[in-house]
């Protein structure tokens, strides 16, 4: 216990630096903006870097909408922060560009280049998303095919299928009209109210969390440290060491 005492108080001193550094460094700010029409598409692509992400899919929608607060330390970064929208063929891409300059420094001196995006998209068209860091949010749309590097990642009210593979932060998905497939490296996973099967193809560690699924779980690789499921309508296959 004596060892142990001073370390704490240098970690939490440590976490308000870096808090304190980031909010010090982003000294720029700029709004961003973007829309395209829908008329011929068929599928919506998205590809952001750092900075929370917020899409929701909307009814009836005519034309995708982006809304974005770019941050940056210094005016050449921050004229890169842009949001793009280009249509290749019946496939819309919508894209939060990050700076090509490199990101170096002492620490507390560190360059910050963050774009927060809020996007409205089409309910009935299929999304396919790649992010980099950030808190993540998906609600709405019809399909959601995910690749995720790091960052809390929250979806809810997806018609059809959800794919998930993601290296570090909590998964919460919540009412799933198809199925669930995970890949992920670390953190949490619940799926809550899914009308197909929840397949955690690999979950290396923290808790995973099923209830109402009315296909089967299947847990099938990995060391999650905890399986926690109740009303599941089919099957459950779970890893033999996993409590």
């Amino acid at each position: 216990m004596m060892g142990r005492a001073p370390i704490l108080p240098g970690v939490a001193c440590l976490g308000l630096l870096a808090a304190a550094a980031h909010s010090e460094n982003c000294k720029l700010t700029a709004d961003r903006t973007a829309a395209a029409p829908l008329a011929g598409i068929e599928r919506i692509e998205i590809e952001t870097g750092p900075g929370d992400l917020h899409v929701t899919g909307v009814g009836g929608l005519g034309a995708v909408e982006a809304q974005g607060r770019a941050c940056a330390s210094r005016q050449e970064l921050l004229d890169e922060l842009v949001v793009t929208i280009e249509r290749r063929g019946t496939v819309l891409r919508i894209t939060g560009a990050t700076p090509r300059s490199g990101f170096f420094g002492m620490f507390g001196r560190s360059p910050v280049a963050t774009l927060d995006l809020t996007l409205t998209v089409p309910a009935n068209l299929p999304l396919k998303l790649t992010d980099t860091s950030g808190d993540l949010e998906v609600a709405g749309v019809d399909s959601l095919d995910l690749v995720d590097d790091s960052g809390d990642i929250r979806v809810r009210d997806v018609a059809h299928d959800v794919g998930i593979d993601d290296k570090s932060g909590d998964i919460s998905i919540t009412n799933v009209g198809g199925n669930v497939t995970l890949r992920d490296t670390s953190g949490d996973f619940s799926a809550t109210n899914v009308g197909g099967n929840v397949d955690v193809l690999a979950d290396t560690s923290g808790e995973v969390n099923a209830v109402e699924i009315r296909g089967n779980l299947r847990v099938r690789s990995g060391s999650a440290s905890r399986v926690h499921f109740g009303r599941v309508h089919g099957s459950v296959e779970l890893p033999a060491r996993v409590e």
